[in-house]
């Protein structure tokens, strides 16, 4: 017979100042001061000692403390006071962004306080590592995630949602990536949460996306599309990660990962190449990764032919996004890469290797490197240009079985709604209405349309991609084209990628 599970108690937060009831489910009591969920159901009460005595919860409640003293005993600040405050995190900043660790700013202060001696600024500023913590979890962060979430609010956009998994150590990390429509700076992208859960099922990430949503007080119906992997947890038929976010916001669409679709499609045409790039990029890595005398030696062809020192790139095949910078970092290293492998001659050389580098080889090897590198680059990628970038992929087999290429698919609909290429307004409306848009004057949308309908083709639009064009029309328009203005928050919301999901893990291995 299972074990009956504890679940939360209500009259614990009497005891336990510091939790209050979670959102994840009754199983878990959450953690204020360390912002974590703590599992309940097998020790109750044991489990939040356990977690009280934890070194993350005590700095943690330190810190709490420190900060109600001061708050208490502060006396009025003075403007002198504001300039050391935003000094300070303008150092957090600058060291977040970096990678650095939190105790390379106390260090870089004292240093500032030496040399530049003379300044009442540099001398007020202190900035230990609990308090660099402090002010990177408690304001800066914070205030990112508000400064994005309060504009969709007050501009009721549409905005969307990736999510993706990745270990880091034993844990199971999941970043939260939301993406709207700015009417001035364009699409953006913004990291809304990131927790870590050892539960992967579908029920658990929707319960986590759910939770984190209400936490935010983002609309859920202003919610487009979730985006994540082509697993079969996030877009299975029955019982996967989108179909339980129908049950709570029936108009969501599933926004598949297509870029990866692309980079699969060339990879696997790049593998039926004479010359397997993908390979070689791993076995260049490898070949100096091993060997610091190897690595000498390739520095000294370096100082020969006038390159900077190379520091290839290691590719990892799971992260596709690694592919594009490993061999830009290739080409760029060519010809000392190339001199230092023709030196070591047939017999020394890897034959993978020399049958890229060998001298009646290497043109041609440099020219697929640069085929690669131009079609896994792309330098804006939106809903309105998928269907013309797929069809002229479509001859490919792995391409048609996971694309839709009729012309009455979503996104053959969408690709009328770019603005790059002249269409009807029958077109564009009708495109407008399979987005089941709501509050849309379709009388509204005609007069806009055909006010900005001159505009397009002006020079001054030639030469830009569907996102600049509508945000130029927004700039120079005299009136609010208020409708369109409507359409554009929805499908510049909708991302073809998560690409921006796998850069927070790419951030994490550097930081």
């Amino acid at each position: 017979m299972p074990k009956r599970k504890t679940t939360f108690n209500p009259e614990w937060t009497k005891e336990y100042g510091f939790i209050s009831k979670s959102r994840k489910d009754d199983c878990h009591a959450y953690c204020t001061l360390c912002r974590c969920d703590v599992d309940v159901s097998s020790k109750g009460k044991g489990a939040l000692d356990r977690h009280a005595s934890t070194d993350k919860h005590k700095s943690n409640n330190q810190s709490a403390g420190t900060s109600s003293l001061f708050s208490f005993f502060r006396e009025a600040t003075s403007p002198q006071d504001d300039k050391i405050s935003a000094a300070e995190l303008c150092k957090v900043y600058h060291t977040v962004k970096h990678h650095q660790s939190y105790r390379s700013v106390d260090c870089g202060i004292k240093v500032d306080r030496e040399i530049y001696n003379d300044s009442t600024i540099a001398k007020g500023v202190t900035c230990g590592k609990a308090k660099a913590k402090a002010l990177c979890e408690n304001i800066l962060a914070p205030y990112s995630i508000h400064a994005h979430v309060d504009y969709i609010k007050e501009n009721e956009l549409h905005y969307s949602l990736a999510t993706d998994a990745s270990n880091k150590g034993t844990t199971k990390c999941f970043p939260i990536v939301l993406r709207y429509f700015h009417f001035v700076e364009g699409v953006q992208n913004a990291l809304l949460n990131f927790y870590s859960d050892s539960n992967e099922t579908s029920e658990a990430i929707t319960n986590q996306l759910l939770a984190k949503l209400e936490l935010s007080g983002l609309d859920l119906q202003k919610m487009s599309a979730y985006t994540a992997d082509n697993a079969r947890v996030n877009y299975g038929k029955h019982n996967s990660v989108y179909q339980k976010l129908k049950l709570a916001q029936n108009e969501v669409l599933a926004a598949n990962c297509l870029a990866h679709i692309l980079h699969n499609a060339t990879r696997y045409a790049a593998g039926n190449m004479d010359l397997d790039i993908e390979n070689v990029v791993l076995k260049v890595y490898s070949h100096f990764s091993i060997s610091a005398s190897r690595t000498a030696q390739l520095r000294e062809f370096c100082d020969f032919v006038e390159v900077d020192e190379c520091n290839l790139l290691r590719h990892v095949i799971t992260r596709w996004l690694s592919l594009l910078p490993s061999i830009n970092r290739l080409l760029k290293c060519w010809k000392p890469l190339t001199s230092y492998f023709q030196s070591l001659g047939d017999e020394e050389c890897p034959k993978i290797l020399w049958k890229c580098f060998a001298e009646d080889r290497t043109e041609v090897s440099e020219m697929y490197l640069l085929f690669l590198s131009h079609i896994l680059k792309a330098k804006s990628f939106s809903i309105t240009s998928v269907f013309k970038v797929m069809t002229e992929l479509k001859a490919k087999k792995y391409v048609s079985e996971r694309f839709d290429f009729s012309e009455n698919s979503f996104h053959s609909k969408m690709s009328k709604l770019s603005l790059t290429t002249a269409v009807s307004f029958e077109e564009y409306s009708d495109a407008v209405q399979a987005c089941k848009l709501k509050n849309i004057d379709m009388d509204g949308l005609y007069e806009e349309y055909s006010m900005v309908e001159a505009v397009l083709s002006s020079p001054e639009m030639e030469g830009c991609h569907s996102e600049e064009r509508y945000l130029k029309l927004f700039s120079k328009a005299d009136v609010p084209l208020v409708n369109l203005r409507k359409v554009s928050t929805y499908i510049f919301s909708i991302p073809c990628s998560n690409a921006h999901t796998e850069r927070v893990f790419s951030m994490m291995t550097t930081a």
